[in-house]
């Protein structure tokens, strides 16, 4: 694994396996949310950003951020200083960069990347730099023209309101991300080990992905050491040495059941980390992720 501090590290990483490693496999790891990688691991370098410097700047409202930030470290200290508007990162696991390429957040709690995205810069395989304004984006539900993509965010830039412009206060604020934890205890299985939505949800006019899923009657249905959860039908959890072939056939099984009795195809939301060989054998299940 290689742990880049910021850009300057993380385009030599690139120039080397554009150069000696050409050829080689590599994947990129924000925080590691949303990802189960295959069991028979990864014959690949994985670049993870997790090990990021702190790189945050907010000047009268415009916050810029480091791709490998963690958000709830970034939204807790614009709260301090009195700015708000990216209230979901209070909630969200993951970095910045990643939060970008899915445009993370919820309805219920603070919106989305989208509604106060300026601007991000990114790093391509070969080392090219490039920028993207909101107009370049092409935002939709957990998605984005980056989605699926080589390049790499390495800051990206958002604007931000002050508290209490709308009512809020820094205090209040670090309440209700606080309250919207405890409602996250309550509504999924925190308390196993999970990667989070499986499956994106459809959209209109179809309810969400979990729902489809608790209609069918599939909630604790198991797997080997994978189950899908008793609380909220859109997570697997893992009781005990799941592997990742138990979490492919759950995956299927959601999959095909949600499709023959509503005729709703389901994405995953969950990245699949694995060899060439075992991507192109799944490639039905992950077609649309790529």
């Amino acid at each position: 694994m290689v742990f880049p501090s910021g850009g300057e590290e993380l385009a030599a990483a690139l120039g080397v396996l554009a150069g000696p490693a050409r050829g080689a496999e590599w994947a990129v790891l924000g925080g590691g949310a949303n990802v189960f990688a295959d069991s028979r691991g990864f014959d690949g370098v994985v670049i993870s950003l997790s090990r990021w410097a702190w790189d945050f700047a907010l000047e009268e409202g415009l916050l810029t951020v480091g791709g490998g930030v963690n958000m709830r470290e970034v939204v807790v200290e614009a709260a301090r200083r009195g700015w708000c508007g990216v209230d979901f990162m209070g909630v969200v696991p993951g970095t910045i960069g990643g939060a970008v390429c899915i445009n993370a957040g919820t309805h219920s709690e603070g919106g989305f990347v989208a509604d106060r995205f300026l601007w991000a810069e990114t790093l391509s395989p070969d080392g090219q730099k490039h920028r993207y304004e909101a107009a370049d984006m092409g935002f939709g539900y957990r998605s984005s023209r980056l989605l699926g993509g080589r390049e790499i965010v390495t800051r990206a830039a958002f604007q931000l309101v002050r508290c209490e412009e709308i009512g809020k206060t820094p205090e209040g604020l670090i309440e209700t991300f606080e309250g919207w934890m405890a409602a996250r205890q309550r509504k999924f299985p925190m308390d196993l080990p999970n990667f989070g939505s499986t499956f994106r949800s459809p959209g209109a006019p179809h309810p969400p992905a979990g729902k489809l899923i608790d209609e069918l009657g599939m909630k604790g249905l198991r797997v080997g050491g994978a189950q899908i959860s008793e609380r909220h039908g859109n997570f697997i959890v893992n009781l005990g040495g799941a592997s990742s072939g138990d979490i492919l056939a759950l995956m299927r099984r959601m999959r095909d059941a949600v499709r023959e009795r509503y005729g709703v195809t389901l994405r995953p939301e969950v990245r699949y980390l694995a060899n060439r060989e075992e991507r192109e054998r799944e490639r039905d299940l992950f077609l649309n992720d790529e």
